[in-house]
């Protein structure tokens, strides 16, 4: 984990050099990486397998693209060398380059200065090693070239993936704080609750009841006016329920539902009523102080429900 921050964090010291660097590349370096990339292209696909030129018959055109491309690979590296090639090539090794900025090869210079006629007369071999050093030279330029936009782009990206999954977290945290501020007490949790009768004997925990998979956590008989009873102990105060009904069959049996309250368990007073088969029902009513909460089916029926709360 300290690994991964540490590798996600970007010191202020690191970034202001990195962004420095970068601004310093110019737009004519960024012109003479082009002109290279441009070269090397053209380059590469004479020599390509696809060109169906016969062997050896591209390799003078292309180490001549070769030779335009390292000239401008490394001007887009070493701006201060602007010159003509012969000068460019003569140029000694900058003594803070990089062990990738190394020279190319004494014979590989005198070809740079050489007319283009000479390429013609050069043995197919040696054309194809030349070709090559040039090829690789020109690539290691460019990366030179390039390294300073390459280092601020990959620690911007680094910024931004920081940036990105403080955000993430923050948002996170904020909707599970929300989630846990809207989500009202369950007064009910753990009080005692009876039925007028008992079809199955229920576990929620397993979803399962009387053999069947469903998470009602009970079900009573096939009788007139079931219902479904919680005993507080004593007098509680509420004003809205969340009742979910069965889920997986069943969901019109709960219809019509009367929700009561009483004091004494005998007389009771109804508070709400839902006479269309729902999967959710929130009834909100005048705040109640009540030891008794019943639901109770107003016909012949069977009552079963996954989930009845009560919050204040």
């Amino acid at each position: 984990m300290n690994r991964i921050v540490s590798w996600l964090w970007v010191s202020r010291d690191a970034w202001a050099e990195a962004r420095q660097a970068a601004e310093r590349v110019t737009s004519q370096q960024l012109e003479s990486a082009q002109r290279a990339e441009r070269a090397l292209r053209f380059a590469e696909r004479g020599l390509s397998p696809d060109s169906h030129l016969p062997d050896g018959e591209a390799n003078p055109p292309a180490l001549e693209l070769y030779r335009q491309s390292s000239y401008w690979a490394l001007l887009s590296a070493r701006p201060e060398l602007a010159g003509p090639p012969a000068q460019v090539w003569d140029a000694p090794a900058n003594s803070s380059d990089s062990p990738n900025a190394a020279r190319p090869s004494e014979r590989a210079r005198e070809i740079l200065r050489a007319d283009f006629t000479s390429l013609w007369e050069l043995p197919a071999s040696e054309q194809t090693a030349l070709a090559r050093e040039l090829r690789e030279f020109t690539n290691e330029q460019l990366l030179n070239a390039r390294r300073p936009l390459r280092e601020f782009a990959r620690l911007r990206a680094r910024r931004f993936l920081t940036a990105a999954l403080a955000a993430i977290v923050l948002l996170t945290a904020f909707g599970l704080l929300a989630l846990k501020l809207s989500q009202k007490p369950d007064l009910a949790r753990g009080k005692p609750w009876t039925t007028s009768s008992t079809y199955a004997h229920c576990h929620p925990e397993l979803s399962e009841c009387g053999g069947a998979t469903t998470k009602i956590f009970f079900h009573t008989n096939d009788e007139m006016e079931p219902w479904f009873r919680y005993d507080f102990g004593a007098p509680l105060r509420f004003s809205s329920l969340t009742i979910r009904n069965r889920a997986d069959f069943g969901a019109e049996r709960a219809v019509p539902l009367i929700v009561e309250v009483s004091d004494d368990g005998e007389r009771y007073q109804e508070v709400a009523r839902r006479s269309e088969t729902f999967d959710t029902w929130n009834p909100a009513f005048a705040p109640q102080t009540a030891r008794f909460l019943r639901l109770r089916v107003a016909r012949q029926s069977m009552l079963h429900l996954e989930t009845v709360e009560v919050h204040p």
